[in-house]
């Protein structure tokens, strides 16, 4: 290593590590963010197959990791570095407010007249609980609560926060250049080894975990990994001309540009291998939307308003055909008996809705809600609704779903116009990434709600929370 790169190393540790404004507490923080984007995944693979093995349904995650992001996010929130702009931010975290107001209700115990007027069935199945624990001698006999299951919808609720925490942590310490750049590289490193021990496990060379319940939980951390890849490529093609400009071999300044480039397209291009690998359909598709829709942002950005409009919609309508055309390929694929297990499971879920139609059966109460309805003709335990936006239907009822989709919704427009809006390269390119794993993460909730428990949900929160930071940046740090 050579006086110059040594020196622009330590300028860069610096730079990620002890920033301008930096304090004790900052730097703690960061390390702890570090720390769970690369060990988290590995420890909830760890913790999944115990369950699966039990027959319980696949956990939301261990309570050891939520609690690491909420101390990590109080770390970062309480140092006296600059703190994550909140306000562009109000309705998406209003909105995810109100989903988290609507699961303290439903663990609320509550009047049965009230009851009786808001969620009558939840109130029927109080009453049978209660009589059941009479017969058994137990007392005092719990509450009547909207959530029918009231440890599910807390494992939910704990969920979320964990996730929002996360984020506002994230936007927060990724103020810098350098900071965002070791963000990134992180998600990388972490998706990769998590691929090569699945691997491994695969080819039996490894113990103690099962593939089974993991390839989707690790298919959507690559795809998200995919899409910070794609930012990576991207931040090289932007800034690739500031390479070699003081050379003037042009053998030399071609050497400088092109492996730079290529380096990191191969590396772009491994991390959809191993999404291939995986075979996970729905998520692999998620994938190919989400790259199809990045690309037409980036090689629009530089047209005229109109010409990025129409480009814009073109994709939008070009990737919800392309969706609609997988799925119906998927069920006409299918064997006759599994297409009618899937009808029965959706006109099921649409009956167990019908049940809980305004505050649901409470967050992560699915499972519990289908056994209600469940057809004699689809035997088997039914832990997962067929689409995410149905789980959040019958958890959350009506007005789960309006809050959950004006969060998603909301929160895509506003990278959106964030991403349009930053005119450094670098920052640029790093908001188009965050945008593109929103989008990923999005269309994989809604045709494989499977595949997002919470540990994606916290690998996507550190890379949202860098690249909102990087939208607010003007150069390398926030203003």
């Amino acid at each position: 290593m050579t006086l110059d790169s040594l020196h622009r190393f330590r300028s860069f540790a610096s730079g990620a590590f002890k920033p301008n404004g930096s304090d004790v507490l900052d730097r703690i923080a960061f390390l702890m963010l570090l720390a769970l984007i690369t060990a988290g995944p590995l420890l909830y693979g760890a913790i999944l197959p115990a369950s699966l093995d039990a027959g319980a349904p696949a956990p939301l995650g261990s309570p050891f990791l939520a609690i690491f992001a909420f101390l990590t996010a109080s770390a970062a929130l309480l140092s006296r570095s600059a703190l994550l702009k909140t306000r562009p931010l109000r309705l998406p975290l209003g909105a995810v407010g109100g989903l988290t107001l609507l699961g303290v209700v439903q663990l609320l115990p509550l009047p049965e007249g009230v009851m009786h007027q808001i969620a009558s069935v939840n109130l029927q199945i109080y009453h049978e609980t209660a009589k059941i624990l009479s017969l058994f001698g137990f007392s005092p006999i719990p509450s009547p609560k909207i959530s029918i299951a009231p440890w599910e919808t807390v494992s939910a609720l704990t969920g979320w926060l964990a996730s929002v925490a996360l984020f506002l942590a994230a936007g927060s310490v990724a103020r810098t250049r350098a900071r965002r750049r070791v963000v990134g590289w992180s998600i990388l490193v972490s998706a990769g080894l998590q691929l090569l021990h699945l691997a491994a496990v695969r080819a039996g060379l490894a113990d103690g975990l099962s593939p089974v319940g993991l390839d989707a939980a690790v298919a959507t951390h690559l795809g998200i990994a995919l899409c910070v890849a794609f930012g990576v490529f991207w931040t090289e093609v932007l800034t690739n001309t500031e390479r070699g400009f003081d050379s003037s071999d042009a053998a030399e300044r071609f050497e400088r540009r092109f492996t730079p480039v290529a380096l990191r397209s191969i590396l772009w291009l491994a991390f959809a291998v191993g999404l291939v690998f995986l075979r996970e359909s729905s998520v692999t598709l998620s994938a190919m939307v989400a790259t199809a829709a990045l690309l037409g942002l980036a090689l629009t950005r530089q047209r005229q308003d109109i010409a990025r409009r129409q480009a814009g919609s073109t994709a939008a309508v070009l990737a919800f055909a392309l969706l609609l055309a997988s799925r119906a390929g998927a069920a006409a694929n299918d064997p006759g008996a599994a297409l009618a297990a899937s009808e029965r499971l959706w006109k099921a879920s649409i009956a167990a809705w019908q049940q809980f139609p305004v505050f649901g059966s409470g967050l992560g109460t699915f499972r519990e809600a289908f056994r209600r309805v469940q057809p004699r003709d689809l035997p088997g335990l039914v832990d997962q609704a067929p689409s995410g936006a149905i789980d959040l239907l019958v958890t959350g009822g009506g007005v789960g779903l309006t809050l959950g989709t004006i969060a998603v919704a909301s929160l895509l427009v506003l990278f959106l116009r964030a991403w349009r809006a930053q005119k450094h390269r670098e920052e640029s390119a790093t908001t188009l990434a965050a945008l593109g794993a929103l989008l990923f993460w999005t269309l994989v909730w809604l045709i494989d709600p499977g595949a997002t428990p919470l540990i994606p949900s916290l690998l996507l929160a550190p890379v949202l929370g860098a690249g909102w930071a990087a939208s607010q940046a003007r150069g390398g740090q926030i203003q």
